[in-house]
């Protein structure tokens, strides 16, 4: 699947509280650019709510499990990646 700028889904799936939410791969169109993973919760009529980047894959998938929970605040979605940034550091 390919979400909207060429990115390639990776998973997709619906929040607690109904959202849609992606996790997809994508890379820089210049020379040398290195891929990145970026994560999407969308709000009401499709619009992106939330989003993250970030080059670690385990990293990206706690995020993309955080936003299926539906933790948005931002302190609490902080430690929610927590124990994904320590492996990924």
């Amino acid at each position: 699947m390919t979400a909207p700028g060429g990115d390639s889904v990776l998973a997709s799936g619906v929040s607690l509280a109904g959202r849609a939410v992606t996790l997809a791969v994508a890379c820089g169109g210049y020379q040398g650019a290195q891929p990145y993973y970026a994560v999407t919760r969308y709000g009401p009529g499709a619009y992106v709510q939330q989003q993250r980047y970030t080059p670690h894959e385990a990293r990206a998938q706690a995020y993309y499990a955080a936003f299926l929970r539906d933790v948005t605040d931002p302190q609490a979605l902080a430690e929610a990646v927590a124990p994904a940034r320590q492996g990924a550091a």
